[in-house]
């Protein structure tokens, strides 16, 4: 892979004759597109709903825990520190091969890292990753239970629960093998893409029109990743979903990437790595579920053998900021010592990211690559050794626990509600039914993007000319029954955690 192809800072729409809404630039303003891509960022709704989505603690009460918008903007802060090494690094590697207007393109990279860092997180659901785990296994639990077929009352198709054992006129076998798949394995890091592209809509629906470079640093499983993975990692994970694939190939195609991860991807991922894990150790600290020992337990577990030198100068430094913290005579002395632990753990995380990015520099050009930045032996196991004392003391914890089965019932509810309003609206004149109802309580955005989505394939599908009536009806009948399913999947997806709670609590109420 070539950076010149890499950086190559292309959107939808160039090159070729474009309208008057493609060209609203002014003399003034000199941004690079890249630059362009990061206001759009912030200034987008999705962003927004990020602070009031949990990173950790799911409806916490109190305001202090980070959320989704304040992981992001600390995982922004690291990504362009690792992006600014990165310059360095390929200028290094590169040496006089080099041309100037590559140049020019390698330093917009710390841009096109922070612009992503900061939509990274858009596509995870309400309630943390839990989420994701409730979408998949109720689509697991629920295809071969529902059935679309003619209701004689309202003189329309509605779509039904059985309990009846699969038949041909169930959803698992209405729909394509590849939809089906698509449904069971719901993943926040393919959602981006379709936020970004889809859902996050412009005036032309080309989404938030982002570059190029920056959508293919957002796709953390390519197809050539996957391959190389074990066959678990390949029915769990998905890079894009069916609705992106022609999005996801174009990025392959105009920037040269043979079915591989952006380099940048790598960069992104290990500064989302460092990100969250060491504010979930600050985080931790703070609500008393875990101790200072604790921390340096975990780290002092991993200090040994042939990474004990690797990991010393780690140990040292929070032995020092233990003693001047002991001798603080003034305040908050709990505050200023785990502030002090962050800073450094991320100092040393994020140096040694730079350097597997270097080491392993030729590799991930050349697409061999698929391991993570900090997945060398010493800081490999310094990573897994916290991840350990979290998940021992923190992810599972009774506080925890208990509103990860709050989000459980809300979320089940919210989905099963969606989905049978979306294939069950009466969409003529108004109507107080339950699903009508609950239909419009879902975002117009959503539903726009799923009837183009639905009317372009079967204007395509009508068109074409090597099948027969029976074979069009049937492609049909499963496009229109998988963008359904997914428009309920968008709107759960895309809630924010008060409000998915809020329309729990209405729905439930239209339930009694």
């Amino acid at each position: 892979m070539k950076w010149k192809e890499l950086l190559n800072p292309i959107k939808d729409g160039m090159p070729g004759i474009r309208t008057s809404l493609d060209t609203l630039d002014y003399p003034q303003d000199d941004r690079s597109l890249f630059k362009k891509d990061f206001d759009t960022i912030c200034n987008s709704s999705c962003i927004r709903r990020l602070q009031d989505k949990a990173q950790v603690f799911p409806l916490e009460k109190g305001d202090y825990a980070r959320t989704r918008l304040t992981h992001s903007i600390e995982t922004m802060s690291i990504a362009e520190s690792l992006g600014l090494k990165a310059i360095s690094i390929i200028q290094r590697m590169e040496g006089d091969s080099i041309q100037s207007d590559t140049l020019a393109l390698i330093s917009d990279i710390p841009t096109i890292l922070k612009s992503a860092a900061l939509l990274h997180d858009v596509g995870n659901p309400p309630f943390g990753h839990i989420g994701e785990d409730v979408i998949s296994k109720w689509y697991e639990d629920n295809l071969h239970k529902l059935v679309l077929r003619y209701d004689k009352t309202s003189n329309s198709n509605r779509l039904f629960f059985t309990e009846a054992s699969l038949t041909k006129q169930c959803m698992a076998e209405t729909l394509t093998k590849e939809q089906v798949e698509d449904l069971l394995r719901f993943d926040g890091n393919a959602q981006v893409l379709r936020v970004a592209t889809h859902l996050q809509n412009s005036i032309k629906n080309k989404g938030m029109n982002l570059t190029y470079p920056l959508l293919a640093t957002l796709i953390k499983y390519p197809d050539n990743y996957l391959k190389q993975k074990s066959l678990s990692i390949q029915r769990k994970k998905r890079g894009y979903f069916l609705t992106e694939k022609e999005e996801y190939d174009k990025l392959q195609r105009s920037l040269c990437l043979g079915g591989n991860s952006h380099p940048l991807t790598f960069l992104l991922e290990a500064s989302d790595d460092i990100s969250y894990l060491v504010s979930d150790i600050e985080d931790a600290y703070k609500k008393r579920l875990i101790s200072l020992q604790d921390i340096k337990n975990a780290i002092n577990r991993v200090a040994t053998g042939s990474v004990k030198e690797e990991i010393a100068p780690l140990c040292q430094k929070i032995e020092t900021i233990e003693k001047y913290a002991r001798r603080a005579k003034t305040g908050d002395k709990d505050a200023a010592l785990i502030q002090q632990i962050r800073v450094n753990l991320k100092g040393f995380l994020l140096s040694k990211a730079g350097e597997a990015f270097e080491c392993n520099y030729n590799s991930i050009m050349a697409g061999t690559y698929t391991e993570e930045l900090l997945s060398n032996l010493g800081t490999n196991n310094l990573c897994k050794s916290l991840k350990e004392l979290l998940t021992d003391k923190v992810y599972y914890c009774p506080e925890i626990v208990k509103t990860k089965i709050e989000a459980t019932i809300i979320l089940e509810k919210l989905l099963e509600a969606f989905v049978m309003a979306v294939f069950n609206v009466c969409e003529e004149g108004k109507h107080d039914d339950r699903d009508t109802l609950i239909y419009n309580l879902m975002s117009k955005n959503y539903c726009a993007v799923c009837n183009h989505a639905i009317n372009g394939f079967k204007e395509r599908n009508n068109k074409t000319l090597n099948l027969t009536k029976d074979e069009k009806d049937k492609r049909y009948r499963a496009a229109f029954a998988y963008n359904k399913l997914v428009l309920a999947r968008d709107q759960l997806s895309g809630m924010t955690d008060t409000f998915a709670t809020m329309t729990y609590q209405t729905i439930e109420a239209l339930s009694i």
